[in-house]
């Protein structure tokens, strides 16, 4: 999406019901726009540098439950990548992919390419995800196979926001704790000399 074409511009390719809005209105609707398309940029960017690490982790760990439901997924050389947010996270296979990467487990998959074992794919994303207290807020497993647009930027935001950022929350809580384990323990040993390290 080109951020700097005119209203008018972006309007044309629309349908009537957007045109006959008012011009405020529309200006409110390509900011949508364009925050959703830098938000599926960011987004595949992340996915991708996650992706890049499962073959890496597969070689890491025996991948007998992968290989036994999804031989395709453990030939060699074979590299997960998104090109297409919506379209590409639709079958459920680069989903599964990048909780494993996150999450260290492997998950179960269905090989097949129809719409049911797309839907079985995803719903076990979903399923692990729950099971790990994630919220889903009305995100059914066909509204990713369908590509929606809103709730697959959900979905993605909802991954990034536990794995990533409470990742991040936990190492600098376990930073702060261990200084304040040294303080104690630096106290504690100094007690008995009567000089502690540090003072209030």
């Amino acid at each position: 999406m080109d951020f700097t074409q005119s209203l008018s511009e972006w309007a044309k390719d629309k349908p009537l019901s957007i045109l006959q809005l008012d011009p405020a209105d529309r200006a409110v609707l390509k900011i949508a726009d364009e925050r959703d398309a830098i938000q599926k940029k960011t987004f595949t960017k992340w996915l991708n540098k996650h992706l890049k690490k499962h073959w890496r982790y597969l070689e890491t760990y025996t991948c007998l439950h992968v290989c036994y439901s999804c031989r395709a997924c453990c030939a060699p050389g074979v590299n997960r990548h998104v090109d297409d947010l919506f379209e590409d996270l639709r079958d459920g296979h680069n989903l599964i992919s990048l909780l494993e990467v996150l999450s260290g487990e492997l998950l179960p998959r269905e090989r097949g390419r129809m719409r049911f074992h797309q839907l079985q794919n995803v719903q076990v994303a979903l399923d692990f995800l729950k099971n790990r207290n994630i919220r889903l807020v009305n995100i059914r497993p066909e509204d990713i196979v369908d590509g929606n647009p809103k709730l697959t930027l959900g979905l993605i935001w909802t991954i990034i926001l536990h794995f990533q950022v409470c990742s991040l929350y936990f190492t600098v809580i376990c930073a702060i704790l261990r200084k304040l384990f040294i303080f104690d323990y630096l106290n504690g040993v100094n007690s008995t000399k009567n000089s502690p390290v540090c003072s209030n």
